[in-house]
């Protein structure tokens, strides 16, 4: 039996630390060897779950990086991912990209004061916005659990399980050869680093809810070993 931890899950993090460890674990069967970049590093100062999240303290700098790969190609197919972030500003969760104008993210946008959560890009001269929804609610004293969603042309932007809106395109990214990003969207300039931290993070190659609201997670995701460090003792959520 699997809780989160399933065959569609194609990265997990947990952030398990110890404290000020830049050693980051892939729970997935993928297995992705992980680099921190400047001092992005696992923090005990505050976490979602057990003790421990990613804590990325610099808009200029911290992130993580894992290789290039086909598996994080969001061209064709469907798609979720989520995370809980604490922070309180315009920022990256996610992305790919080998330049400024070339690249993919999920992020929040500051625009004149208006909080927007968006999945957006640009493929060269061509800027793209799957969907964005407004939320206010960002901030560096409160846990959330953010997810996209892609369900064929149907893209959704859930709150804390709460469905903020879905959006009907058939635009797409196009494929990068650089790698993931976690806190930014891509090297250099303009990368809109996350200046805050990360916990419990799951990236998914299906659509989990179809536009229908659930209740995130309460514990950490896993499979039917549970990894040492983790011990369970609340609900169990797929």
């Amino acid at each position: 039996m699997s809780f989160g931890l399933d065959a569609n899950t194609v990265m997990l993090l947990h952030f398990l630390g110890p404290n000020a460890s830049t050693t980051v674990k892939d729970f997935s069967t993928n297995d992705w060897s992980i680099t921190a970049n400047g001092s992005a590093q696992q923090s005990t100062d505050q976490s979602k779950f057990f003790g421990s999240a990613l804590l990325l303290d610099s808009t200029t700098s911290d992130y993580l990086s894992i290789p290039d790969d086909d598996k994080w190609d969001v061209d064709t197919g469907d798609l979720y991912l989520e995370s809980f972030p604490l922070t309180g500003q315009t920022m990256t969760f996610m992305g790919q990209g080998s330049s400024g104008t070339y690249y993919y993210m999920f992020d929040i946008w500051n625009n004149g004061g208006t909080q927007t959560l968006r999945f957006n890009g640009r493929n060269g001269g061509s800027q793209f916005t799957l969907i964005g929804k407004e939320w206010a609610g960002a901030a560096l004293t409160t846990w959330f659990h953010i997810a996209f969603e892609r369900q064929s042309d149907d893209h959704y932007i859930y709150v804390d399980g709460t469905s903020l809106g879905t959006t009907n395109t058939t635009d797409r990214p196009t494929t990068y050869a650089a790698a993931l990003h976690i806190g930014a969207s891509s090297e250099g300039a303009g990368s809109n680093y996350l200046d805050g931290r990360i916990d419990e993070l799951r990236f998914s190659d299906t659509a989990r809810y179809g536009g229908t609201n659930f209740t995130p997670p309460t514990i950490a995701y896993h499979g039917d070993i549970v990894p040492t460090g983790l011990m369970l003792f609340d609900d169990l959520h797929v």
